[in-house]
């Protein structure tokens, strides 16, 4: 709902507000600082969010589309070789079966990929998918024709 506000322009040291509804929720929260504000919005209102896993915060590696598992192993490789720590490896639209679909399938460039991943799961190394949510308007294409 529309809400004008009024903050000293009619009467100096006041702040006032109208809305054209009945009813509506209004949350006043002050504070001294920005620190004061934020911890009583989340105590109070929001909650907190949990805290990411340190892995998370740790070197990702990215480029624009590993073209293959073959291609992931020699960088990591490389990355073992220059005692380069990671802590998540990123895949691209090239793990797409087709890309741009979001089929969510692995192509044949990927080979069992739950196995691969749990390779590198055991080296602490994480794996991250590329998502793309598009469904190309095809006939040939199941998502589309199912939708």
């Amino acid at each position: 709902a529309r809400t004008e506000w009024d903050m000293g322009l009619s009467e100096a040291g006041t702040i006032g507000f109208s809305t054209e509804e009945n009813f509506m929720d209004y949350f006043i929260i002050e504070g001294q600082t920005p620190k004061d504000i934020l911890k009583q919005y989340t105590n109070d209102l929001t909650g907190t969010s949990p805290l990411p896993p340190v892995w998370a915060f740790g070197l990702w590696l990215s480029r624009n589309s590993y073209q293959s598992w073959g291609v992931v192993d020699q960088v990591l490789e490389k990355a073992d070789e220059v005692e380069l720590p990671m802590d998540v490896i990123h895949l691209d639209t090239a793990w797409f079966q087709e890309d741009w679909n979001a089929d969510l399938l692995f192509g044949d460039r990927f080979p069992e990929p739950e196995k691969k991943m749990a390779s590198l799961a055991k080296r602490g190394i994480h794996t991250s998918l590329w998502q793309y949510n598009f469904v190309p308007p095809r006939d040939d294409n199941i998502l589309y024709t199912e939708a």
